[in-house]
């Protein structure tokens, strides 16, 4: 029994039909596209790279992954979920409420509570920190995210897209 093959016209790129007979005039021989969204070259299926909202997704998962802060020459990874990034702005509203009332650096009874503030970073470690620490480490997740927003602005604007936009090469 022949095997059956699939044409596409070879100028649009419309498929015709399969046959198991000599092929088509203007025609090639083709696969299937592997989704809907594919897009016909002329020889072959392409994808047409990925969506913004393909682009935003990668975005935030980065922007929830977390991000590193360094506290008296150590470097800790600090979690940044939605929840966390709101911990992290009211402790350092706090902190910088405290640093206008005279906590400054070294002090890290800060916070009223009478035990020193420490934050708990990603692998659960409390690193202590002082007023003007947590007002920087604000700062940062701050920074982090703005800077993934603008990568992911820069990626988007690209042309065509780049199919490997999760590689970190476009996010650092």
């Amino acid at each position: 029994m022949p095997e059956v093959v699939h044409y596409a016209d070879r100028t649009t790129g419309a498929y015709l039909y399969a046959t198991d007979e000599d092929p088509p005039s203007n025609s090639v021989v083709v696969t299937a596209p592997l989704s809907s969204t594919y897009i016909w070259d002329g020889t072959v299926w392409v994808s047409p790279g990925p969506t913004s909202d393909e682009i935003e997704a990668e975005r935030d998962r980065r922007v929830s992954a977390g991000f590193e802060f360094t506290v008296d020459g150590a470097s800790y990874t600090i979690q940044s979920r939605s929840s966390d990034r709101e911990n992290i702005l009211g402790a350092a509203g706090a902190a910088f409420r405290a640093q206008v009332g005279g906590k400054g650096a070294g002090d890290y009874l800060w916070d009223g509570t009478g035990e020193e503030f420490a934050w708990i970073t990603a692998d659960n470690q409390r690193v202590k920190m002082d007023a003007p620490t947590v007002v920087a480490l604000g700062d940062a997740a701050i920074a982090t995210k703005q800077r993934l927003i603008y990568k992911a602005r820069g990626i988007k604007d690209m042309s065509p897209l780049p199919s490997n936009y999760t590689d970190d090469k476009w996010w650092g």
